[in-house]
């Protein structure tokens, strides 16, 4: 699979975990779109299509679950990956199950397993129906 021209966008408040995810995935020869809060990468969602979306849970501005919400209407078949530090257990994990997010990584992000992550869902891209059809235990892990 080529790389090229793949692109994901970045969704964090966190300037220096903007950064690290950029560096790291334009060093696989991804194209790296990036947005600081959740608004910001709503507002940006209408003017490209992404080929992955890997976005923080909790922000100041609007929750990783409600960026989600907003964007499965405009694009339900792109790959959404949620980061957080919610355990198994909690109860929000349960909302993140509900939403059709492709992957729920816990924090600190094992970035070589993101690599493979990403790999697969960006190969599967297309259709809903194509990652219903993963494995669940491939796509909501506790990392």
């Amino acid at each position: 699979m080529k790389k090229k021209n793949k692109k994901i966008l970045i969704i964090d408040d966190d300037p220096p975990i903007l950064e690290l995810y950029e560096i790291w995935l334009a060093s696989w020869g991804y194209e790296v779109i990036t947005a600081k809060g959740g608004r910001e990468a709503l507002d940006m969602v209408g003017s490209s299509d992404y080929d992955l979306v890997i976005c923080d849970a909790v922000m100041p501005d609007i929750s990783g679950l409600e960026v989600r919400k907003k964007m499965f209407d405009s694009c339900p078949d792109t790959p959404f990956i949620l980061v957080s530090g919610f355990s198994s257990d909690d109860r929000e994990l349960k909302e993140i199950l509900s939403m059709k997010v492709a992957k729920h990584i816990q924090k600190p992000v094992d970035f070589p397993m993101l690599k493979k992550d990403i790999e697969r869902f960006i190969s599967h891209k297309g259709t809903a129906a194509n990652l219903a059809k993963l494995p669940k235990e491939k796509q909501i892990s506790k990392e």
